[in-house]
C-alpha cells in the first residue's frame, strides 16, 4: 500500500542523516519478544535506515531479518511472502488515520504469528517539508489498542505504556 506522504518521508530520510535510525533503542525488548517464539524470519516494517534490523541480524544470526520501507531505496518491496514476526518502531503514527486499516491488512496478508509495534502517542519534533507534523495519528495507547484489536480480531493485543506504546500482538491459540 502506498501512503500519501511517502515522498515527504523519502525527502526527510535523504536530508536528515539521523532520521529513521532510532529503532535500535528498542532492540532488547524486541529481541526478547522474538526469542520467546519459534521464529524463522522477521520483517522490520518501516525499517528506516535499518539500524534495528542490522542489530537483530547480529544478535540473532539464525533468523532471517528482512527490511521494508517504501521511503528507502533498496527496501521498497517486501522480500518474502510470509513472516513469523513483524516489527515496527515509530512507524504507524506516521500514517493518516484512514491509512491504518490498509497497512494492517498488508501486514496480516504476510500471515505473522506475532507482531511487535512501538507507537508514539505524542506529536513529533520533526516537521515535514510541507509544514505538517511528521506524526499524522497522535492518539493515546488505549486508542491504538482498540484500533489494533478491531483490525486483528484473531490476535491478542497487549501494551506497555512508556514514553511510547509497546504493543505485543500475538495470534490467539484456537
Amino acid at each position: 500500500m502506498k501512503t500519501r506522504d511517502v515522498h515527504l518521508y523519502k525527502k526527510l530520510h535523504e536530508e536528515t542523516a539521523n532520521y529513521g535510525d532510532s529503532g535500535g533503542i528498542y532492540v532488547e525488548e524486541i529481541a526478547e519478544f522474538i526469542q520467546e517464539r519459534s521464529v524463522t524470519n522477521v520483517l522490520d516494517f518501516g525499517c528506516g535506515k535499518g539500524m534495528l534490523a542490522d542489530i537483530l541480524t547480529e544478535r540473532l544470526p539464525a533468523i532471517t531479518i528482512d527490511k521494508y520501507d517504501p521511503a528507502i531505496e533498496g527496501h521498497t518491496t517486501i522480500p518474502a511472502e510470509a513472516y513469523t514476526v513483524i516489527v515496527s518502531t515509530d512507524v504507524l503514527e506516521h500514517l493518516y488515520p484512514d491509512e491504518i486499516e490498509g497497512i494492517f491488512k498488508e501486514m496480516l496478508e504476510l500471515d505473522p504469528e506475532a507482531m511487535y509495534h512501538v507507537i508514539s502517542h505524542v506529536a513529533a519534533h520533526q516537521i515535514l517539508s510541507d509544514g505538517t507534523n511528521a506524526h499524522k495519528t497522535v492518539e493515546p495507547p488505549e486508542w491504538w489498542k482498540e484500533k489494533i484489536e478491531q483490525l486483528c480480531p484473531d490476535y491478542t493485543v497487549s501494551f506497555t505504556k512508556t514514553d511510547v506504546g509497546h504493543f505485543k500482538i500475538v495470534r490467539a491459540v484456537s
